[in-house]
């Protein structure tokens, strides 16, 4: 039977709907719940999801959304893939790999170099060429644990229907996107109906918002109520101390928090005050549980020398690096060798091996992993997830990126 691929139209929802909810029964969710979101374009419009059908009858969807995302501080167009949903009875048929191969061949058309997906099954992924990109911990512990602040006054409450203050909530989040590592470009509508119902609170600064919190309080009961960090966002030392220091605030009236960080946020190094909320008997004596690690955000190269120019080499990095995928089923345009020649943190891209220059060799997917910044090449050397002729350190050092820590999740 012949699987054939087109785009969504509006009178689609309810079917995209029905068969979301069987794909993906969620208690509480319905059909029409569901639907409704597709008719909403809450994620994006309804043309940006691609049906599969065999003899006419649907077999399964999958979404992908146009991003900007910033890779080592540089703008470049990120394909996200979203909502692969396969109909239950055509499971184990080919669709969900034909639908994941659709939305790479749609991206190499739009000459867009990177996917990004947040698994629902990330082994089915990794085996079709994504890698694993972003990490988070999740801490939570008493507002206690965290240290006053002398400057906690300057947070102000923000309002997110108040068109000055989410206009200035989106300028800083843009601001923080350059900084950070990984990050991906949203609307205000986006920011306005992701948030819907949250507190916010901002730190001024010389040129608009130092930084914001958005958070919510859950409490079924009265009593216990734990404030939920949702996303913060923090220009500087200060200001990140004024958002901490306003979290510590909330002691006599929540009894716990979540707070989400990067893996390599240091703060454990406040956490002198108290203990957390939640202990871990598996652990070692005399040793707490801070924090859970999680995965999330996986990376795909859709286009190997795209994704090489496309990103950026912090710090007016020099030098040359050569890379080769040695294996992409569904790419096999990508298997071949490129060498970056980087000047001034800039990369000109060259087919082929430059004399002289540091051979990686790999899977796309280890070779994904290490352009986006998931791990350091000299890691995934010694872990044995690529092969490295030459100066290892050298093509570590100048193809290094700090962790992906993106706060849109789709």
């Amino acid at each position: 039977m012949t699987l054939s691929f087109r785009a969504a139209r509006l009178e689609d929802a309810d079917l995209l709907g029905e068969q979301s909810i069987r794909a993906y029964p969620t208690p509480g969710a319905t059909a029409a719940q569901r639907a409704e979101r597709y008719r909403s374009g809450r994620m994006s419009a309804i043309e940006t999801v691609t049906i599969a059908e065999r003899d006419g009858e649907m077999v399964g969807s999958m979404r992908t959304i146009p991003f900007t995302g910033w890779i080592g501080g540089v703008p470049t167009p990120v394909g996200g893939l979203a909502g692969v949903a396969v109909s239950p009875e055509a499971r184990q048929t080919g669709v969900a790999a034909a639908l994941v191969r659709r939305h790479l061949e749609e991206l190499r058309a739009a000459r867009t170099s990177w996917s990004f997906l947040y698994p629902f099954a990330p082994r089915f992924y990794a085996k079709h060429g994504w890698a694993p990109a972003a990490r988070r911990l999740r801490w939570r512990l008493a507002p206690s644990a965290l240290p006053r602040s002398p400057d906690a006054a300057r947070a102000r409450r923000l309002r997110l229907d108040d068109p000055s203050d989410r206009d200035a909530i989106h300028r800083a989040y843009e601001r923080h996107c350059v900084r950070t590592n990984g990050s991906l470009s949203r609307t205000v509508e986006q920011l306005v109906r992701f948030h819907e119902g949250a507190f916010v609170v901002g730190v001024p600064g010389a040129s608009g918002l130092a930084g914001y919190l958005i958070y919510t309080i859950r409490s079924p009961t009265p009593r216990p109520q734990t404030l939920v960090v949702h996303e913060w966002v923090a220009e500087d030392g200060a200001t990140e101390r004024v958002l901490l220091g306003f979290l510590a605030a909330q002691r006599d009236q929540v009894e716990a928090l979540t707070l989400d960080t990067a893996p390599d946020y240091p703060l454990a190094a406040l956490l002198d005050n108290g203990t957390p909320a939640v202990e871990d008997d598996s652990l070692p004596e005399e040793h707490h549980a801070l924090a859970a690690l999680a995965s999330g955000l996986m990376a795909r190269i859709v286009d190997l020398g795209g994704a090489v120019a496309a990103r950026g080499y912090p710090g007016q990095r020099r030098g040359a690096v050569a890379l080769a995928v040695t294996r992409d089923a569904l790419v096999p345009e990508n298997v071949g060798t490129v060498t970056a020649l980087v000047e001034g943190g800039v990369a000109q891209v060259m087919t082929g091996r430059a004399a002289g220059a540091p051979l990686v060799a790999g899977p796309v997917g280890p070779l994904s992993a290490i352009l986006v910044g998931g791990v350091r090449l000299d890691e995934s050397a010694r872990l044995g997830l690529v092969a490295v002729e030459g100066d290892v350190a050298a093509a570590s050092a100048l193809l290094a990126l700090p962790p992906p820590a993106p706060l849109v999740a789709f």
